[in-house]
């Protein structure tokens, strides 16, 4: 049972700090208020039973609070608690009534499993709403500043704002949930019918551009033939390519694997011989310590980046412009076009079963990947001739 006496100075100052735990002392005029001592400091905290349960609520450090500031306070919140307000809520509210919107937009991420890329490309997108974050706290964000917002980024770039405003209404969705707003403003946009699905892209390389698009990507230097090849014929995200670590390259099974792909697993790929001839050339070239099959020119300890110089000299070359997933669904056209089933295609390009029961079931062997890598390996070349 804890000790009861009348809160002084002196009396609190003399207690004996322990070696380990805590203990707690009861103040005689307002018996509710008490003094926990630990190893690190003295705080006093309120101790009322609410519903049948405890509620311990802190007050603040002793000395750096005085004993009559914590009796008046311990009042305070007792006559609170008596009323029906739920204390710990509003300690709560009153934390987070202060958040802007980039420290909300921190707070998710890191609540989130996400990969870089996606973190980076959150952090890229609300640097559309600096504005935003320059008003102060969140509960100031209006409905109107929304609408008024989204009316001059849809002007410039109708898809880039589709996206960002869908990364800002799932941060909110986050704020609401964990009550630090009582609502999206965001959802004005939804009540106004504003949210429109962008078209799905479905560029690909056209049958008839595709001998003029491997003979300009011949051209590029060794390590970006590598990344092309890797593409078109492996079908992987442009983000696995650069990703790819050289221990995972095995040209004497001819395998690679992607790590930690989208879905969140890793990928095992047969490795073509029309690929396979590139990458030992391109090794032979590049005896590198880098963990990374391509890396940097300037930093080996880094993946290259997407080679946005190398696309734009193909696209001159060919008259049309292609960028990285475009050239992934050429793979996955090309894939159809050999007579590959659905769930085929849907392996080959590591695409998640889980929403299908019947695929799940489907675990596709290495030996049927090889049939499969063969067929479009022989499509592509065949378009060299």
């Amino acid at each position: 049972m804890a000790e009861s006496f009348s809160f002084t100075n002196r009396r609190l100052d003399s207690l004996e700090i322990p070696v380990r735990g805590r203990k707690e002392y009861v103040d005689t005029q307002v018996p509710k208020l008490r003094l926990r001592v630990s190893p690190t400091n003295k705080s006093f905290l309120v101790l009322k039973f609410q519903e049948g349960k405890s509620k311990r609520i802190t007050i603040g450090k002793y000395p750096e609070i005085s004993i009559n500031y914590a009796r008046d306070k311990a009042r305070e919140i007792l006559q609170e608690i008596n009323m029906g307000v739920d204390i710990h809520e509003k300690k709560r509210k009153q934390k987070f009534a202060s958040l802007t919107l980039y420290e909300l937009l921190e707070l998710y991420l890191e609540s989130r499993e996400l990969k870089d890329l996606t973190i980076r490309d959150y952090r890229t997108k609300f640097k559309k709403f600096k504005g935003l974050n320059t008003i102060g706290k969140l509960s100031d964000i209006t409905e109107d500043m929304i609408l008024s917002l989204h009316t001059d980024l849809s002007k410039s770039s109708p898809t880039a704002s589709a996206c960002a405003f869908r990364y800002l209404s799932a941060v909110f969705n986050y704020a609401v949930a964990l009550k630090y707003v009582k609502e999206s403003p965001v959802m004005v946009l939804k009540k106004a019918k504003l949210i429109k699905k962008t078209n799905k892209k479905v560029t690909i390389i056209p049958a008839d551009k595709l001998k003029d698009w491997l003979e300009a990507v011949d051209k590029r230097p060794l390590k970006y033939r590598v990344y092309f090849y890797l593409l078109i014929y492996t079908g992987c995200r442009t983000s696995e390519a650069q990703q790819l670590l050289r221990e995972d390259v095995d040209l004497i099974k001819s395998t690679l694997i992607y790590r930690d792909t989208k879905n969140g697993s890793d990928m095992q790929f047969f490795i073509c011989d029309t690929l396979k001839a590139l990458i030992q050339e391109y090794l032979f070239e590049y005896p590198t310590s880098s963990k990374y099959l391509l890396f940097q020119t300037t930093n080996a300890l880094r993946p290259i980046v997407t080679p946005s110089k190398q696309f734009a000299h193909i696209d001159k070359e060919i008259d049309f412009r292609i960028t990285a997933h475009d050239v992934r669904r050429t793979f996955a056209t090309i894939a159809e076009t050999v007579g590959l089933n659905f769930s085929m295609i849907k392996c080959l390009l590591n695409h998640s079963s889980s929403s299908d029961i019947t695929l799940s079931y489907i675990q596709t062997e290495l030996s049927t990947k090889i049939i499969a890598t063969k067929k479009i390996e022989a499509f592509i070349n065949s378009k060299r001739l």
